[in-house]
């Protein structure tokens, strides 16, 4: 699991101030036995970045086999969608082209025939259930939160059979409210606590495991830290609310340290462990040449597809500008150690929600646009759109987006309806309040054309 210690929406505040921190996973969905690789690897392994070409204007049918980068160009400003039905979703996962899973407003719902129809699936328990892209596995797998209400007492659940039936893990209702669950197969997990803002541009979280489903959690206490990285007593973690990667699997634990607070770097460094922090290996990263280098670095969760191959993104600016990212790519090909370079793409914005639909298709929010690859992120292009991809405008944004296969994608687009408050709970708190709506979008060739779509719900 990983937990990603930076948010571009309080970035400038940051600077004078500290704030609370964001957290992700990614994680493969079938996984084979694990294989540890020995920590004596050499750590400082040799790096090549490629060539350095001149800034222009490629398209993948133009760029041979080298590893390059380039610069595409933003389309204007989109089109809001007209209006179309909503649906009660905040969330998405696609298992492939045909079956999907939805949540929001306390509920879950799963569609076999590519979202046109969906059916309820939530246990028919008085209370709220959650689930999150993180705790699905498959069609028939997926862990869910059982709450009582809007804070608990909550309990932990799993179906086998998709959604059929749903079993209680966590008997006396201990389960958090709050915090990250992972699963990376029916029996392991990791639960990481609310990452805690700690002032001085610090944060401090937990992890625990399980290897049962989630009926026992035991705390995961990292034997030594890293350079950038500090231990607390009763197993925490202190790291640096600016930008740090924290990837915590069943198989290892990779840290990224990232920059966007000190002075430019020239290069990042990744930490990885297999013995869970006994023995650490040390590998050194080159930014590419050209005019970021040096740069604010802030790397995203790697993504891996099995035991030894990945992909990272790494964001970089020259001058906190923060409109203005360009976004880097390395491989690897043994668990994490060694990372390749392997292309840049100028002018993405904000330049989030990176995501794999296979090990050569990949998607990214590159300002308004979706920026794709199908060679493994060798060469991109760029898709303008109807749809609004840029989340930092509330209306008619994107919430949420997954494809079920390279083709075959969906997204939720935030209602103009939609309305959040505050409200006062029993107990005296505050809490956001969001009658949540969206549209619902399908696309069949690789997010070029979108259409609304009109679901049909049954109980």
């Amino acid at each position: 699991m990983c937990l990603k210690l930076f948010s571009l929406v309080v970035m400038v505040p940051l600077l004078a101030g500290c704030f609370p921190a964001q957290a992700g996973l990614s994680t493969a969905t079938e996984r084979a036995e694990p294989v540890r690789l020995p920590p004596t690897w050499t750590p400082e392994p040799t790096q090549s970045l490629g060539p350095s070409l001149p800034t222009a204007t490629i398209l993948p049918s133009d760029v041979g086999s080298t590893p390059t980068q380039f610069q595409i160009t933003p389309s204007e400003e989109p089109q809001s969608p007209t209006s179309v039905p909503e649906v009660p979703f905040s969330g998405i996962k696609a298992i492939d082209a045909q079956q999907l899973w939805a949540w929001g407003e306390g509920r879950i719902w799963q569609s076999r025939d590519g979202g046109s129809t969906w059916q309820q699936v939530s246990p028919e328990w008085e209370g709220q259930f959650y689930v999150w892209e993180t705790t699905i596995l498959d069609e028939r797998t997926a862990f869910a939160k059982y709450c009582l209400d809007f804070q608990g007492p909550c309990q932990l659940i799993r179906t086998l059979d998709g959604a059929i039936s749903w079993d209680v893990m966590d008997q006396d209702f201990h389960f958090p409210y709050g915090g990250l669950t992972y699963f990376f197969d029916a029996s392991q997990g990791v639960f990481q606590s609310v990452p805690y803002d700690a002032a001085a541009g610090s944060v401090y979280t937990s992890f625990r495991d399980t290897d049962d489903g989630g009926q026992t959690w035991n705390l995961i206490e990292l034997d030594t830290p890293t350079e950038f990285m500090t231990l607390v007593e009763w197993g925490g973690i202190w790291l640096c609310n600016c930008g740090d990667s924290l990837t915590v699997d069943h198989q290892r634990v990779i840290h990224i340290p990232g920059n966007m607070v000190r002075d430019p770097w020239e290069e990042f460094k990744v930490w990885i462990s297999w013995d869970r922090g006994q023995n650490w290996s040390i590998s050194t990263v080159p930014l590419p040449s050209g005019s970021y280098k040096p740069a604010m670095i802030d790397p995203q969760d790697p993504i891996f597809f099995n035991e030894k191959d990945g992909i990272l993104a790494v964001r970089l600016n020259e001058d906190f500008v923060f409109d203005d990212f360009l976004m880097v790519f390395y491989t690897t090909e043994d668990g994490g150690l060694n990372w390749t370079f392997r292309s840049q793409v100028a002018d993405v914005g904000h330049g989030y929600r990176f995501q794999a639909a296979t090990e050569q298709d990949f998607f990214f929010v590159c300002g308004n646009d979706l920026c794709t690859s199908h060679d493994g992120a060798l060469t991109w292009e760029r898709i303008p759109s109807i749809l609004n991809w840029n989340n930092r405008e509330f209306a008619d944004s994107i919430i949420a987006f997954d494809f079920g296969d390279p083709s075959t994608g969906w997204a939720l687009v935030r209602s103009p309806n939609e309305s959040r408050h505050i409200v006062k709970t029993e107990d005296g708190t505050y809490r956001w309040n969001a009658d949540e709506s969206s549209s619902f979008w399908k696309t069949e060739d690789g997010g070029w054309t979108w259409n609304a779509m009109n679901p049909v719900f049954t109980p």
